[in-house]
């Protein structure tokens, strides 16, 4: 749920449901406070292949990210 308020408020922010970020999976585990990158990576894979977040994988360290309306729905 962390990872859909995070991106939730980015989207409030720039005031467009449809904006997606670049992050770096141990980034937003260090700001998120979660357990590690690779904790990030397989949330951002599983809340991905739920369709809460749309994903596209750019390396092995970061992806382009943002919430779907699915997403908004969960939260």
């Amino acid at each position: 749920r962390s990872i859909l308020r995070y991106l939730l408020e980015k989207a409030i922010y720039v005031g467009d449901l449809n904006v997606s970020i670049s992050i770096q999976y141990e980034a937003l585990a260090k700001e998120l406070e979660l357990e590690s990158k690779n904790y990030c990576q397989v949330c951002c894979q599983y809340l991905n292949k739920k369709g809460y977040i749309s994903c596209s994988h750019l390396t092995e360290d970061s992806c382009r990210i943002g919430i779907t309306a699915t997403g908004v729905d969960f939260l």
